[in-house]
């Protein structure tokens, strides 16, 4: 009976995470390496800090260069510009390339882009109110 009910819950769950893919508009090319692990070996690669922005655009382009989807190519054509502008930054915060293309707020407690992990700094989002017991940090 428990095997019984561990593959049912596993096949509903294979099913929600199959759903959940069709439903996203803009894949990435990252496979199984996280953006944060992506990150790390890009640093490795190029010996200076790399930005959001061009973890993004590194897993929305194939080898050959070309963007997965006209969506992301869209994007990607967009990060370019605001760049070229000379707003340049390769800090995260809410006013980098990448925060200024897609637009939307970021969702509590993620930073797009850094994979699983990195989390909002204080000094970049300020409304965000964290709690440790009782005492208000």
């Amino acid at each position: 009976m428990l095997v019984v009910t561990r593959i049912k819950a596993f096949n509903e769950k294979a099913q929600k995470n199959r759903d959940n893919r069709n439903k996203q508009t803009i894949p990435h090319i990252g496979i199984s390496m996280s953006h944060a692990h992506k990150k790390q070996k890009m640093e490795l690669e190029c010996g200076s800090k790399v930005s959001r922005r061009e973890i993004w655009i590194a897993t929305h382009k194939h080898a050959n260069g070309e963007f997965v989807n006209e969506e992301a190519k869209e994007i990607g054509e967009k990060i370019e510009a605001y760049e070229s502008s000379g707003n340049v930054s390769k800090d995260i915060s809410s006013q980098d390339s990448l925060a200024q293309t897609l637009g939307s707020q970021e969702h509590r407690g993620r930073v797009r882009g850094l994979g699983l992990g990195p989390f909002p700094s204080p000094f970049v989002w300020t409304h965000y109110t964290f709690i440790q017991g009782d005492i208000l940090i």
